[in-house]
């Protein structure tokens, strides 16, 4: 950098010049295109099956995706349209009180909608039959809100492990656990000769966080791996509802201590496109060197714990001296 870049360079605080100028000065790069997306000025191309089942739905207030209510026949029959539709990828399913929502993405075109149901007796059709990736999905909005999926997969607990004082604390009206002893947990069998069942954790050595692991091996070949997670679940959807966006953002940026930066621009996100806020260059700028940050931050301590797992304790000491200086 030249001494006149350094003492009297541009004004932080003006608008970026056009062109590739300001995209080397730490501004985000613009995604590009997916190769079928139609160009600017053109029209969409039309939907796809299940993009045409969801817009069928009663259009709904939202930004910066479009949102439609589903009744629960055409939820259905978008479920049973997702086995044929393998461009069109789940990217979430969440619920509030009596209602579930999806939100999918076209990755032929780019293009992103959500789809709601409401859940009528407190169930709504299974997308896991389709979609294996909405089996946790679905078995975390039954623990949290108590809503069913019908013809799920899988309906085993998820996050609650029957010690909570409530079953589905963010339902309307939540009901008192009136288990008279803690379940002990469920998990998969695998049958087959010289199959063995390997159990770790949930406490784990250094600070990890706790989670157990079960898992079948047979030889060297693991048959089947399960997860339980859920023990340090600290509710902080409870916590940050009704809550300020100023205040609902320091819950959000304590999600996971070694993402800290990217929950906290992800909150930031949706509360931006909510309220049709663009926010400055500068701090779309310093977002991205604090993310930058987190990344090589989480990626040498990464390595140091590999190196450590194969005996290089000193690469392991190195990494954490790099890690330090992020």
């Amino acid at each position: 950098m030249s001494d006149t870049e350094g003492r009297d360079g541009p004004d932080p605080e003006a608008p970026p010049p056009d062109g590739p100028s300001f995209a080397g000065r730490g501004a985000l790069p613009e995604v590009p295109a997916p190769p079928s997306a139609a160009p600017a000025g053109a029209p969409p191309p039309p939907d796809g099956a299940v993009f045409a089942l969801i817009r069928q739905g009663r259009a709904q207030d939202c930004r910066p995706h479009p949102r439609h209510l589903l009744d629960p026949g055409r939820w259905r029959a978008m479920a049973e349209a997702l086995a044929a539709a393998p461009e069109v990828a789940l990217l979430a399913l969440w619920a509030e009180p009596g209602v579930v929502h999806a939100c999918f993405l076209a990755e032929d075109q780019g293009r992103v909608i959500i789809a709601s149901c409401p859940a009528a007796e407190g169930r709504y059709p299974a997308l896991s039959p389709a979609r294996p990736g909405a089996v946790r999905f679905e078995r975390m909005v039954r623990d949290l809100w108590g809503l069913v999926a019908e013809g799920a997969v899988d309906l085993r607990p998820w996050l609650d492990h029957g010690r909570w004082p409530l079953v589905g604390p963010l339902a309307a009206s939540p009901a008192a656990n009136a288990a008279p002893a803690v379940p002990q947990p469920e998990f998969l069998t695998v049958e087959g000769e010289g199959v063995h069942q390997i159990p770790v954790g949930p406490v784990h050595a250094g600070i990890i966080e706790p989670g157990h692991f079960r898992f079948h091996v047979q030889g060297e070949t693991v048959v089947r791996l399960e997860a339980r997670l859920g023990y340090l679940h600290k509710g902080s959807i409870g916590l940050m509802l009704g809550k300020p966006a100023a205040v609902a953002a320091r819950s959000a940026g304590r999600l996971s201590g070694d993402s800290t930066v990217a929950h906290a621009w992800a909150f930031a996100m949706a509360v931006e496109a909510a309220l049709a806020v663009v926010p400055p260059p500068r701090a779309l700028a310093l977002r991205a060197v604090m993310a930058e940050l987190e990344r090589l931050h989480n990626h040498l301590n990464d390595w140091g714990f590999v190196c450590n797992d194969a005996a290089f304790a000193w690469l392991h000491a190195r990494a954490g001296v790099l890690r330090e200086g992020c």
